[in-house]
């Protein structure tokens, strides 16, 4: 696949045609998805040199190569080049994929540090940003962080569904954190929604196990 790309490429130029914009952008996009991030850098520098300055688009397929690779420090010092160089401004697509790339990482300060930079940038609040934020953060088990955009999203009366209340009271028990889930249980009872059967029971067995942080919520509410 790598071969028939470049052939393709240097047939184009040969022909005394340059690629465009958008066959740059596709050919990024190709060799990051077979994890060919080299190969990827070296058709930016190509697209550069031919005088056509990279996009949101084009950086946020590299962010997202970075993410899976693993390599998330070079997917957010492209993040810094980004709004360094001025030459494109991230959007709500560049944030999510850098957001995703975090969780992937375990970098839970550092996306929760994100997601109220977004708030900033006004992308926030909006419905579909905060729940795949909180997405992300319950398929990370990074429970603070999705309790965070939880009372982000009740203070912005963006009402959770169900599945998310649930979700989120299950992680929240399975770390331990009760304080949390009881103020969950709180809103969730305020706004006429109640925990599935079986994510009540997890409660009421993590809260026998743990009694001591029930006594602490009753004595801090």
């Amino acid at each position: 696949m790598k071969d028939l790309a470049l052939k393709l490429m240097q047939k184009i130029k040969e022909q005394g045609l340059c690629p465009t914009f958008y066959l740059y952008n596709v050919t990024v996009s190709g060799f990051c998805w077979v994890d060919l991030i080299e190969d990827a850098f070296h058709q930016l520098r190509l697209m550069q040199e031919e005088g056509l300055l990279p996009n949101e688009v084009t950086f946020t397929i590299l962010i997202g190569a970075h993410g899976r690779a693993g390599e998330i420090d070079r997917g957010i010092g492209l993040f810094n080049r980004m709004n360094a160089d001025g030459c494109s401004t991230p959007d709500r697509c560049t944030y999510n994929t850098l957001l995703k790339s975090l969780c992937r990482s375990g970098r839970e300060l550092d996306a929760l540090s994100l997601v109220h930079t977004t708030s900033k940038r006004g992308f926030f609040p909006n419905r579909l940003a905060y729940e795949k934020s909180h997405h992300y953060f319950c398929a990370c088990h990074m429970s603070i962080p999705a309790f965070r955009i939880f009372e982000e999203m009740v203070a912005c009366n963006l009402v959770p569904c169900l599945y998310r209340w649930n979700l989120l009271l299950y992680i929240l028990c399975e770390e331990k954190k009760l304080r949390e889930a009881y103020r969950v249980c709180d809103v969730m009872f305020e706004r006429g929604f109640l925990p599935d059967e079986s994510v009540m029971r997890f409660l009421v067995e993590t809260s026998d196990k743990h009694p001591l942080l029930l006594v602490n919520h009753v004595l801090n509410r």
